[in-house]
């Protein structure tokens, strides 16, 4: 879990949030239907039972017109998930970008003079990149990848190389990507209220991981 798990959190909880609204008001929708439809409007029928007909009618079309702009309400929901899908963005880009305040400045002299063995890379960069010191972990990447220039065996090329490319991602890609699975699912299910029942068996991971 990291620190930008509240954006799917916030996600997950809308999710819960509007499923819960349709399923409740879909439950009064379809009891007011049954009792509309046990109880029809009949010519000649006694004044009880045409005022019993009426309100079972009423009471139908009030209900049906709630459920309706449930409905519309889930459907437009989407504007929301792309509101926090934008302040999720927003948030990454602060989050990964190179900032001077993060910069040790005793490991990047280590990282200048060419002494580091690979495993001092790849230690480094782990170190950094568990702490969220997106600064230190590019530099890291970027001088093993000038370090893998000037190795001298292939496999100590490969490896560095491996570092380098490690270290130079960004990991903003795969949140937003991450992200943007649960959008799809939030939108499919959405528009297949089948699906609900389904929402945490298919996104409990993603959420809890995220």
């Amino acid at each position: 879990m990291s620190k930008y798990n509240r954006f799917a959190q916030e996600l997950d909880r809308l999710a819960k949030s509007k499923f819960s609204d349709y399923a409740a008001e879909k439950i009064v929708a379809d009891s007011a239907r049954e009792l509309y439809e046990a109880t029809p409007e009949k010519q000649g029928a006694s004044v009880e039972y045409a005022a019993k007909a009426a309100k079972a009618k009423a009471q139908y079309l009030e209900k049906q017109a709630d459920f309706e702009r449930v409905k519309a309400a889930l459907r437009d929901s989407m504007r929301e998930v792309d509101r926090i899908r934008a302040d999720l963005e927003r948030a990454l880009a602060d989050g990964f970008k190179a900032k001077t305040s993060d910069i040790d400045a005793g490991v990047v002299t280590l990282l200048s003079a060419g002494i580091l063995t690979e495993n001092e890379f790849s230690d480094l960069l782990d170190e950094y990149q568990q702490a969220g010191n997106m600064t230190m972990a590019r530099l890291t990447g970027a001088a093993a990848g000038k370090a893998a220039a000037v190795a001298t065996t292939e496999e100590s090329q490969r490896n560095l190389r491996m570092i380098a490319q490690r270290g130079m991602k960004n990991p903003a890609a795969d949140y937003l990507r991450t992200f943007d699975n649960l959008r799809y699912t939030y939108e499919k299910t959405s528009r297949n209220p089948s699906m609900i029942g389904r929402w945490d068996e298919l996104t409990a991971e993603a959420i809890r991981n995220f």
